[in-house]
């Protein structure tokens, strides 16, 4: 079964392991500037679910690397649940863009 796992100040090694075996990272600051868990995410190789705002626009290519949404529950739940039933090859894919 799916759990989510909350973790604080994890060393490099741990970060790039949960990275890299993530369904997804979310990414929910709102005007953030261009911020660098979405490009850590990416470097692993893991799909962002981001606020469709600031920073994340500009690394973001929506539906291609991950998915950009509004900044409501059910907008995040919709990217989620994509990613989530989306066949396993086509995650892997997009994550390698």
């Amino acid at each position: 079964l799916p759990h989510v796992d909350f973790m604080t100040s994890v060393s490099d090694n741990v970060r790039r392991a949960l990275l890299s075996q993530a369904l997804c990272v979310v990414y929910t600051p709102h005007r953030e500037h261009f911020g660098m868990v979405p490009l850590e995410a990416m470097y692993a190789r893991s799909p962002v679910v981001a606020v469709k705002s600031g920073g994340p626009m500009e690394s973001i290519v929506d539906g291609e690397t991950g998915y950009l949404c509004e900044g409501t529950p059910q907008a995040f739940a919709e990217a989620i649940h994509s990613l989530w039933t989306m066949k396993a090859s086509q995650r892997e894919e997009m994550g390698k863009k």
